[in-house]
């Protein structure tokens, strides 16, 4: 349809004429709409209808189901011309500022009170071409119709649209087709205890009609002796729905359970699992896997467990392996303060041409005959193809005094290459409250060399804010019965300076040949410094660090700098910098920036969000490429 820009008057009575042609496409459009999971907010984009007027602008209509939300809902187009919106909600014009709130220029609308499911908006705007931008970022328009809900049963029907992410689009809005699929989900209870659900998504956009579409059916059945479920899930090589729908793209899966109610103590289940890849062309894997479960409770002081798991993996190549792992496992309690444990694991695969087989048979025990004693002991063999290996552990842990620990520990491996012998001895005396020493004695043989560790720390507070800890471990070794006097001593102090109520603590240590918490001992020596401060709502830390390498010339630095918001008493900011430079036959410098933000959600999660960027330099010049990163986790307090 093409007017003349003189007759103003005349173009917009043309447009009586041109609202049936319109509000066919919009009824026909709401196929093309998009769903997402109950209860995500997300910008709702329309299903959008177009009129042009060749020679001064065009007209759009869009068409929004709700969703119980403001919005934001999204317009076809960002730039539009501003005021020139006429917007209905189920046939009802609304106001301006008063029931809506429009950006022109990002075409983002959002209503004063919820448009909800059952409402249909409908918005009709104008703009000139080559003045607006398509809002083609695939933004997902949810709609759900319910087709009937029943006692028993019920069915509904889905659309979802998305357009092309990053297609170019065409000066009259068209463009390459993005995604347009129709899913009909249904739920029927065959029985009180028993439920069918269903899932059938088709893509509207054409071709082949297994590749393009998905099926998903389940089925829960709870009888008097047991559970029983059975599942058939497919998706076509060319689904393009697998994270709005959760059906993976190219895959069928075929599986069922049934669990017996326990009987006596005693109760089994079952599981059976088929995964087929469906690749666009040949044959794909499949991957079969039978579980069976046994489990008993004979009176109070035993249990027994009994799985077995066998996997098969058939190639497309016609080639195949499997795997049977099977656990049996004993708890026994003997007597009130001692319980043993028994556990067989055999795994055994067969890839057609070899067969390999692992057996471990290990008997754990641990006993506590008063409340300052406890003894445990672990004996574990396993056998392979390359031999056989024995090993145990036994540890004491006594506290005669509420002043003085004692804690031992004796470790043995033999296989057919080597016998290695561990033997640790650690004492604890507090003698008070501003005092505290610890003495330690390892030996580690093996191989006809041998390896002593003697040491002694200490922790002293002299005075309420001032604490001085240190120690020292000395080493001597032998190789085949010589004397090996390379073995490395470490010395090490640490001194901390605190005020009140966390307004500053300083920290300084240094240690010659320091030794990690695995017993690693690095030929260097280190130096730090750490600062930390409460200001009210905010928190600043610092630290610098630097280690010398005796063996070789390298020296490695690390500045940390942190400053924490304390928002609210759930909310946190966070921000920080490091830098890191490592100087050996040249310099490697790297600098990280970071941004977190921590929210406690109730007493058992926190929620974390952070991103950082970082960029390295190497002797002085800045290499391309920095890194950058983003992170979402959520945790679990326990």
């Amino acid at each position: 349809m093409t007017l003349r820009l003189q007759d103003r008057r005349r173009r917009y009575g043309n447009l009586a004429k041109g609202w049936v042609l319109l509000s066919a496409g919009a009824s026909s459009c709401v196929a093309g709409a998009q769903f997402a999971p109950p209860g995500a907010v997300a910008p709702i984009a329309p299903a959008p209808v177009s009129l042009s007027f060749a020679d001064s602008f065009r007209i759009v209509t869009d068409v929004f189901v709700g969703r119980n939300v403001v919005g934001p809902y999204v317009l076809s187009w960002r730039g539009i011309e501003a005021g020139s919106e006429q917007l209905t909600r189920n046939g009802q014009r609304l106001r301006a500022d008063t029931d809506y709130k429009l950006d022109p220029k990002t075409g983002i609308l959002t209503f004063t009170s919820a448009l909800k499911s059952q409402q249909i908006a409908r918005i009709d705007y104008r703009f000139a071409p080559g003045k607006a931008l398509a809002n083609s970022a695939g933004l997902l328009a949810p709609m759900q119709f319910n087709l009937f809900e029943r006692g028993n049963g019920a069915m509904s029907f889905n659309a979802l649209f998305r357009p092309a992410v990053g297609a170019a689009v065409s000066p009259n809005g068209a463009g390459p087709a993005g995604l347009m699929l129709l899913g009909f989900n249904g739920n029927a209870r065959i029985s009180e205890q028993s439920n069918l659900t269903s899932k059938l998504y088709l893509d509207a956009n054409g071709g082949n009609l297994l590749d393009r579409s998905a099926v998903q059916i389940a089925e829960k059945s709870k009888t008097s002796f047991g559970l029983f479920s059975a599942g058939f899930t497919r998706g076509g090589s060319a689904y393009k729905a697998a994270d709005e729908t959760g059906i993976a793209a190219a895959k069928q899966a075929l599986e069922a359970q049934a669990s017996l109610n326990p009987v006596h103590g005693i109760a089994a289940s079952a599981s059976f699992q088929q995964t087929s890849d469906l690749p666009g062309k040949g044959k794909g894997a499949t991957v079969t896997i039978l579980g069976q479960k046994l489990s008993a409770s004979l009176g109070a002081t035993t249990k027994l467990l009994a799985t077995r798991t066998d996997t098969t993996t058939d190639a497309p190549d016609g080639t195949s392996v499997s795997r049977i792992a099977n656990h049996f496992q004993v708890d026994q309690k003997l007597g009130k303060i001692t319980s043993a444990t028994a556990v067989i694991d055999h795994i055994a695969a067969d890839d057609g041409t070899s067969r390999s087989v692992l057996q471990t048979n290990s008997l754990s025990v641990r006993s506590q005959p008063i409340t300052q004693l406890t003894l445990s002991g672990t004996f574990q063999n396993r056998l392979s193809a390359t031999g056989a290996e024995d090993s145990s552990n036994i540890r004491i842990e006594a506290a005669p005094t509420q002043r003085v620990k004692l804690s031992a520990h004796i470790g043995d491996r033999i296989n057919q290459t080597s016998t290695r012998h561990q033997r640790e001895a650690t004492v604890e005396y507090v003698p008070g409250k501003t005092l505290s020493l610890t003495g330690v004695i390892k030996v580690n043989a093996e191989a006809g060399d041998e390896a002593v560790t003697k040491g002694v720390s200490a922790t002293a507070r002299p005075l309420q804010f001032i604490e001085v800890g240190g120690g020292f471990r000395l080493r001597d070794a032998t190789v085949k019965g010589i004397p090996d006097p390379t073995g490395p001593n470490t010395y090490d102090v640490r001194l901390s300076v605190g005020l009140p109520r966390n307004l500053l603590k300083l920290t300084g240590g240094y240690a010659n040949n320091p030794e990690d918490d695995k017993g690693a001992v690095a030929r260097a020596r280190s130096s730090q410094m750490a600062l930390q401060s409460t200001l009210g709502r905010f928190d600043l830390t610092g630290g610098y660090q630097i280690q010398e390498e005796y063996l070789t010339a390298k020296v490695a630095s690390i500045l940390d700098l942190k400053l924490g918001w304390r928002i609210s008493r759930l909310t946190q900011l966070i921000t920080s910098y490091r830098e890191t430079q490592t100087q050996d036959q040249g310099l490697l410098s790297s600098d990280t920036y970071s941004l977190s933000l921590t929210h406690k959600v109730g007493s058992l999660f926190d929620l974390s969000l952070s991103g950082a960027m970082s960029q390295q330099q190497k002797d002085g010049l800045q290499l391309p490429n920095p890194d950058y990163r983003a992170d979402v986790k959520l945790g679990l307090r326990f």
